[in-house]
């Protein structure tokens, strides 16, 4: 599964990052904001006597300097009078201004993005040490790809209380000569990672500044989220979600119900809705189906009685909105097995659910083609717990969604959801397929080789293990398959362990994990975000 119980902002904003530097930083701000009508805080007044820069090195301005917390993101510290500052989730950009903030380079003038979360979740996300080393090393892993870059010395860097890690660095965007500073902080609470980022030439003039701004960072445990109470079918419920942050709503479900739940912002930001069940799981996830970038979720089934979380993010901005639930009809859709095609269309904001039988161990395609209007498609799998299993958006042919190569992990009834992409609406055909594979075999001490393609995007192996046996799987891709990710699933189907880049580079690791049963195990393998290529695969046994 590519979900990760609600931390899909963290990954997405880390992965941003990685990418500048992945790539040389030949990447630009578009590339780290997630909307183009994110509201930001407007420049602070004009402090009088503030210097101009003139290109020599100067101090900070005197009471220039403008207090900020961000409990969200766990940092306290200030930034200069007439500046700008964007939310992030996870994290924040601060500019020199709204011109440089709304650019689509670095080379219009001094930026810093800053990203942080809780402690291990920074940690396993970026599949790093746990140390701010660690945190720096994942993210200079691929710098240096340009004739013009340069990393200075990782040198202590000390920021208000606390002391993380730095380095300077230089490169080349554009033609233009850039120069920035990323550091890294890691404590048992906290992480973070920042860049800042300026012209050359503008360098000697913005470093006082950053260096100031990060001189007064003091980072403390994140807040997760704010409680915002119970919440009923027929009422409406009106708050304001803080900068960065995530509101939570409860609901007591007596289970084998359906309802909607609808987000509506009353101010220009761009609101998500996610629900989870008690275990934590993710059990539904919307972002602009509600029409004007609302989310709503339409004819939501919640199979199970009990405690259900109902968060509200943003996927930019911030601002007041009004949240409501209501009782649903059982959605259109209806049964399918496999081998058969079925069709049927979609109204605004509209889930369809579609059930069938499946067996564990079974394999299966699933494919959503829209029919003249409807040209982007969404499908999400839930198994017979309730629980989401994987979700696909433009896996098909032109953005179409398809699910390929999936193998079932219990025998049990389970639900496709069929639905438009950003509240599209049109005639869909949806096609199951039970799909025949050959078992692959993997004993400890072998490397095999393997291939993901387009009919086979996933790799099944499986072994003989014995409870108690420490086991280590590999998988490492070969030419273009530069991102894999493996799964391990125990005899009973459950899925025990998962990884995306704890190995060399992108690759996946799954190391000395101890086996809770003895049985027959299952090692998924496959490329990350859909990638496709030739791999190899190891498995070993410790002592």
């Amino acid at each position: 599964m590519y979900r990760m119980k609600g931390q899909r902002k963290l990954l997405a904003a880390l992965a941003a990052l990685v990418l500048l530097l992945a790539t040389g930083l030949g990447c630009n701000l578009t590339t780290f904001l997630q909307g183009e009508e994110t509201p930001t805080v407007p420049p602070s007044p004009a402090v009088e006597g503030m210097p101009t820069p003139t290109g020599a090195p100067m101090s900070p301005p005197q009471g220039g300097m403008v207090p900020l917390d961000h409990p969200f993101a766990g940092v306290n510290m200030e930034y200069p009078s007439g500046w700008v500052v964007e939310f992030q989730q996870v994290g924040m950009v601060l500019a020199e201004s709204q011109e440089v903030l709304d650019s689509d380079s670095f080379s219009t003038g001094s930026v810093m993005i800053f990203l942080s979360g809780p402690a291990e979740e920074m940690v396993l996300n970026m599949g790093a040490e746990a140390t701010a080393e660690g945190l720096l090393d994942v993210v200079l892993e691929d710098f240096g790809g340009g004739e013009e870059d340069r990393m200075g010395e990782i040198e202590t860097r000390q920021f208000a209380e606390q002391e993380g890690v730095g380095v300077p660095l230089w490169w080349t965007e554009d033609g233009q000569a850039l120069q920035g500073y990323l550091a890294a902080y890691l404590d048992e609470e906290v992480g973070a990672v920042l860049l800042a980022v300026s012209p050359e030439g503008d360098w000697d003039s913005a470093w006082p500044l950053f260096d100031a701004m990060m001189g007064s960072m003091l980072f403390y445990a994140p807040q997760e989220s704010v409680e915002r109470g119970g919440i009923e079918q027929g009422g409406v419920s009106t708050a304001t979600i803080d900068p960065g942050g995530t509101d939570v709503w409860i609901y007591q479900s007596p289970g084998d119900e359906y309802v909607t739940i609808e987000v509506t912002a009353l101010e220009d930001w761009d609101p998500t809705l996610e629900v989870l069940n008690e275990a934590g799981d993710s059990v539904a996830f919307d972002d602009d189906s509600g029409g004007d970038y609302n989310p709503r979720l339409t004819g939501l089934y919640l199979i199970a009685p009990g405690r259900y979380e109902i968060q509200v993010a943003a996927y930019s901005g911030h601002g007041e909105y009004q949240i409501g639930m209501s009782e649903a009809e059982a959605p259109g859709g209806g049964s399918i097995v496999y081998g058969a095609t079925v069709e049927s269309a979609l109204e605004l904001g509209e889930r369809e659910v579609w059930t069938f039988e499946g067996t564990a161990g079974d394999i299966v395609n699933i494919s959503m083609v829209g029919v003249g209007e409807l040209t982007d498609t969404y499908l999400e799998l839930y198994g017979p717990d309730g629980t989401l299993l994987i979700e696909d958006d433009d896996s098909g042919e032109e953005y179409f969604a398809m699910i390929g190569g999936y193998m079932l992990p219990q025998t049990g009834m389970y639900r496709i959801i069929g639905r438009a992409f950003s509240g599209e609406i049109g005639t869909y055909t949806l096609t199951l397929e039970r799909v025949e594979f050959e078992e692959q075999m993997i004993a400890y001490g072998q490397t095999v080789s393997g291939e993901l393609t387009a009919e086979a995007p996933r790799g099944y192996w499986s072994f003989e293990g014995t409870a108690g046996d420490v086991v280590t799987v590999s998988m490492v891709g070969v030419g273009e398959l530069t991102d894999t990710y493996l799964e391990l699933y125990g005899p009973d189907g459950t899925l025990l362990i998962e990884d995306d880049d704890s190995g060399e580079e992108y690759f996946a690791l799954i190391e000395a994990y101890e086996l809770p049963e003895s049985g027959m195990y299952r090692i998924v393998a496959q490329g990350f975000g859909g990638g496709l290529g030739t791999y190899e695969l190891s498995l070993e046994k410790g002592p």
